[in-house]
């Protein structure tokens, strides 16, 4: 089966590597791609714990911070392993998804929650942590550190792909990439209409 890809280019090639060891044929098309802020080194001295909710904030934080001896709470396997990658030494990983993951994390070890910390984030997030982690006496900052921004290319251009089966299903990537490839869908019969089953 044919899968088409759209996330941004960091973050496919480890379901592209998954995919393949399934049996299938991955077709990448990022509709997104990952801006890093620039600026000064960042200082995360007063903080006793970074929260990382996707590996795209562990990238954007090792390119301005110096410090990797802070502990960290990553969510998930991906992001925790892009913090090992980054030099990060002391990391914690929590079991759920998103904020929600942190949050649960948090709860189930109350010791951590004297500790002041700092959530790296993009422009866009699902779950306004700070509030979140406030309501059970946490202290949080968030900081953006990234953005997701649409690709150049445009979705009719990306849809002319020729002498090849269409791809059955799309990962259908995040708010912004779904919307462009609706909107590629919608231009070109190429585009499959099916999201991969959750298996």
């Amino acid at each position: 089966m044919r899968v088409l890809i759209t996330r941004p280019k960091d973050d496919a090639t480890e379901f592209e590597s998954l995919l393949r060891e399934r049996g299938h044929e991955p077709v990448t098309e990022s509709l997104l791609s990952i801006v890093c802020d620039d600026g000064p080194a960042i200082d995360v001295a007063q903080y006793g714990l970074l929260e990382f909710t996707s590996a795209n904030g562990v990238r954007a934080a090792a390119r301005r911070m110096h410090a990797r001896s802070t502990p960290v709470l990553a969510v998930g396997p991906a992001t925790s392993a892009e913090a090992r990658k980054a030099g990060f030494t002391n990391i914690a990983t929590s079991a759920g998804e998103g904020t929600s993951g942190i949050l649960e994390h948090l709860k189930a070890h109350p010791s951590l929650l004297s500790r002041p910390m700092l959530h790296i984030s993009g422009t866009d997030v699902a779950g306004d942590l700070s509030s979140m982690v406030a309501g059970i006496g946490a202290n949080l900052d968030r900081l953006q550190l990234y953005r997701a921004v649409a690709t150049t290319g445009h979705p009719h251009a990306i849809a002319s792909t020729t002498g090849r089966p269409k791809p059955s299903y799309s990962d259908g990537y995040a708010v912004t990439a779904a919307a462009r490839y609706r909107s590629a869908r919608a231009a070109s019969s190429m585009w499959p209409s099916q999201r991969p089953p959750a298996s």
